[in-house]
């Protein structure tokens, strides 16, 4: 890919990631933005997640809020029971 090309891919994805986490913070409004850095795995900057592509941070994450919708339906059927 070429440079300007990579810097344009990287930008649409840290753009995704940003309506992700918008989406995410007007969804649960009682976290705290690192509880909500921290669900959404993406608080560890170590050697090798400092160089990661942001579309592979953006999928980490969209997996991360697909786990965490099945928690909370799991938990809302579980409190509807009740």
């Amino acid at each position: 890919m070429a440079n300007k090309e990579s810097s344009n891919e990287r930008q649409m994805y840290n753009l995704k990631i940003l309506e992700v986490l918008k989406s995410y913070v007007l969804s649960y409004p009682d976290l705290r933005f690192n509880q909500i850095i921290n669900n959404l795995n993406i608080t560890e900057v170590d050697d090798l997640s400092f160089y990661r592509e942001s579309k592979e941070t953006y999928n980490d994450i969209l997996e991360a809020t697909k786990k965490i919708e099945v928690e909370k339906k799991k938990y809302e059927s579980r409190t509807k029971r009740k």
